[in-house]
């Protein structure tokens, strides 16, 4: 029973992790709060649209993520030192790839 139920919690977590998509590695160019959208609009270097999204000019971290005051400044660190960033995309926000997760690689 512990083996079925380890196998069942392994599938679920490679479920949410296939159900979102993940760009390399690559510098920020912009970032840039837009009245009428809620959220943080960023371009990077290596930009994706696996979500099938109706705009790719920008990746949306909104407002209410739980975490936007955290990412926003790793961002902005990031962004300034030049340092590339990765993120994790799921779905679609105002049109655009919605950012999830935030990833800061040396």
């Amino acid at each position: 029973m512990r083996k079925i139920l380890a196998l069942l919690l392994f599938v679920t977590a490679i479920s949410s992790v296939e159900a979102q998509s993940f760009n390399a590695n690559g510098k920020i160019t912009r970032l840039h709060f837009w009245e009428g959208h809620s959220g943080l609009l960023i371009i990077h270097e290596d930009m994706v649209n696996k979500e099938d999204c109706a705009r790719i000019d920008f990746y949306m971290l909104r407002k209410e993520h739980p975490f936007f005051r955290e990412f926003y400044s790793l961002l902005l660190a990031a962004h300034i030192a030049g340092q590339p960033v990765r993120f994790g995309l799921r779905g679609c926000s105002e049109g655009f790839p919605s950012v999830v997760h935030v990833y800061s690689d040396k």
